[in-house]
């Protein structure tokens, strides 16, 4: 069922000042659970499948941000700063204001807020990955380091009308060298079309 955040949060708030959920609500509430997690698996199985025909994958979900001294950077000024900081060899940046015309930032920075008082435990459900996706620890990244590629991931976030998501990716090379980037991916005719990435190795 594909309902919106909004409504969901409408849902919910409705069940509240009713002191009470009822049937339908309960059941709408846990079709868009489910909607939202095949969507969540349904984007990472696209995303991810792009960086090779076999992905060691840490089983574990990062956080969205390292930490939370990284979400000032999402505020005003300081996003501005960042959105092409660190990338030196794009001559023309995406558009920033198209971007925050489809996505709200202070949402995301709730969900990363969320994240960091809540506590983050959360397993990565294999299964309802498609594509050849090893499960991965971090033993196994220290054991099989250098001679093997592995990405660490957090759950995406998305925009209320499902169509802009971020997303964070580590990667660690068998090069030697590591990257720790938000990318922002765009859905243009039910694909998932890769338009920004923001580096977070901020000094």
């Amino acid at each position: 069922m594909n309902l919106s955040v909004q409504k969901f949060l409408f849902l919910l708030s409705s069940a509240i000042r009713l002191s009470r959920i009822t049937p339908t609500i309960f059941f709408t509430l846990l079709s868009f659970l489910g909607y939202a997690q095949n969507n969540t698996y349904n984007f990472l199985s696209e995303v991810l499948q792009s960086r090779g025909d076999t992905i060691n994958l840490i089983a574990n979900f990062n956080t969205i941000l390292p930490n939370k001294e990284y979400e000032k950077y999402f505020c005003g000024e300081e996003f501005k700063d960042i959105w092409g900081a660190q990338i030196q060899t794009i001559k023309e940046w995406p558009s920033l204001d198209y971007f925050l015309s489809h996505l709200d930032l202070k949402h995301f920075l709730l969900l990363s807020n969320k994240e960091f008082e809540e506590g983050f435990d959360a397993l990565i459900d294999f299964e309802q990955l498609q594509g050849n996706f090893i499960k991965s620890s971090f033993e196994d990244m220290e054991a099989g380091y250098p001679t093997k590629n592995y990405l660490y991931v957090s759950k995406p976030f998305f925009s209320c009308d499902q169509s802009w998501a971020m997303v964070s990716i580590t990667s660690i090379f068998s090069g030697g060298s590591s990257g720790n980037y938000i990318y922002i991916y765009q859905k243009i005719k039910d694909k998932w079309v890769f338009y920004h990435r923001i580096e977070l190795n901020i000094t």
